[in-house]
């Protein structure tokens, strides 16, 4: 039992007095030397394990190959799918918040300001949608 005065050890407080990489690739530098016949005790050059590093890479000019009778994908297709699509869903959107607004304004079960909200709903959702086409239209237009 260690007395109050003393220190008690580092493995009773758990802690392991581990080697450095650098002694751990020294002593496996000499391992190697004293197995191949070599064992020399002056100072050792860098160990290649401490110099590693990854291989350059190789050049390389990769072409995909064309296979006759393959599609050819115009992404231009894709746009105009996509603004179609936006049109379309500003259409639809706006015509039903404008209903929304009437039912909301008209919450008496009556009939009269969903129908102008639903008419003003369209009407703008239309014009939005034609908008948005022509802008479309003109950048396609810069682009090509």
């Amino acid at each position: 039992m260690p007395r109050e005065s003393e220190e008690p050890s580092k493995e009773s407080r758990g802690e392991l007095d581990l080697p450095s990489l650098e002694e751990v690739s020294e002593r496996l530098h000499r391992a190697r030397l004293r197995a191949e016949g070599d064992a020399t005790e002056g100072p050792l050059e860098p160990t290649p394990i401490l110099q590693s590093k990854l291989p350059d890479v190789p050049e390389w000019e990769f072409k995909k190959r064309e296979i006759p009778g393959q599609l050819k994908v115009d992404t231009g297709s894709y746009l105009t799918l996509g603004v179609g699509l936006s049109a379309a869903y500003s259409l639809i959107g706006s015509t039903i918040f404008g209903w929304l607004i009437g039912k909301l304004i008209d919450q008496n079960g009556g009939f009269l300001a969903q129908a102008i909200g639903t008419l003003l709903g369209a009407v703008l959702g239309l014009a939005s949608s034609i908008i948005l086409i022509i802008r479309a239209q003109a950048k396609d237009a810069e682009r090509k």
